[in-house]
């Protein structure tokens, strides 16, 4: 039987003395899930397991309600470093079915290939992610921008800003402009979560990197990226009022800073619910479409039926 194994969140060194010498994604480090769960509170713990010589691993979170667990991967791009196939599907659930959880919710990095495993493990589409490769050069990923994307870089460079890493002499200024943001942009979840969120990201968050847009010295957009082994996600940005166009600027400027931290693709990500013009800006850059796919199963049927037919439950699923 494979050996799975748990390590808790409050497990830092464990969790990244196995993550120091294996391939993953930024959605797998414990500082992604660290934020996470400061939005969250949900709890969280990193799966690992070793399969064929090679070491597999993806976050969860746990749930409860009605004396029931359910098991799910955090928001964002997370789920397993490594492709998955159903031999190995099998066995997870059969471990999830150990442990008594009701159902799981598990998505694949869009970043993986999966390929053939669509029919085989039943995934199913839940948005496209847009990818940069930037084993180009500069010059052949800027032909595909579609003219707003230009535009908004010759108006920035029109008006000389200039593009600079963050340091902590910035912190304060940055802290009043993200704290104004995420409220102006109903992201806030509380002044209190989000100082804590905001000064863990800047002060605790190692790998990212962080770009800012300047003139005269004062910051009027910022960018973060935040890091796997040879792979980034765009993960946010902010802005003064009537700046936002400086956004295509910070992810045009980026790619020579990714690449001297070995990154080869950069995840701008795919679609914000209730927020179509996010995806349109996105797909401007005409980069490479991936597919972002979840599965989902339900553990114990018959707990969950009982549970569905009074009217109880949480998340709902369909029966499979």
């Amino acid at each position: 039987m494979t050996n799975f194994k748990l390590i808790n969140l409050s497990e830092k060194k464990r969790w990244n003395n196995l993550l120091e010498n294996s391939y993953h994604f930024a959605g797998n480090t414990w500082e992604y899930s660290k934020l996470q769960s400061i939005i969250t509170g949900n709890k969280t713990f990193l799966l690992t397991f070793d399969h064929k010589d090679k070491k597999f691993f993806c976050p969860f979170n746990i749930k409860k309600k009605n004396k029931v667990e359910y098991i799910f991967t955090p928001q964002g791009y997370t789920g397993f470093n490594l492709a998955i196939d159903l031999n190995i599907f099998n066995k997870l659930i059969k471990f999830f079915k150990y442990k008594n959880y009701l159902t799981a919710y598990i998505t694949l990095n869009p970043l993986i290939d999966s390929l053939g495993q669509e029919k085989q493990l039943n995934l199913k589409k839940k948005n496209i992610s847009y990818v940069i490769d930037l084993n180009l050069t500069d010059k052949n990923i800027q032909s595909n921008y579609k003219n707003n994307i230009k535009k908004n870089i010759n108006i920035s460079v029109e008006k000389n800003f200039i593009i600079k890493e963050y340091s902590d002499l910035c912190f304060l200024e940055l802290k009043e402009i993200y704290l104004d943001s995420l409220k102006r942009f109903g992201m806030s979840k509380g002044f209190e979560c989000d100082k804590k969120f905001i000064s863990f990201l800047f002060k605790n968050y190692e790998s990212k990197i962080c770009l800012l847009a300047l003139k005269d010295d004062v910051i009027y957009s910022s960018s973060i990226f935040i890091l796997g082994t040879d792979t980034a996600e765009y993960f946010i940005n902010i802005s003064l009022p009537g700046y936002n166009y400086l956004s295509s600027y910070l992810i045009d400027k980026s790619y020579k800073f990714l690449r001297k931290k070995g990154i080869k693709k950069l995840n701008l990500g795919g679609s914000v619910k209730k927020k179509p013009g996010i995806e349109q800006f996105k797909k401007s850059f005409r980069s490479d479409e991936h597919n972002f796919y979840y599965l989902k199963k339900v553990i114990d049927k018959i707990k969950y039926h009982k549970l569905c037919v009074e009217g109880d439950i949480f998340p709902t699923f369909k029966m499979k």
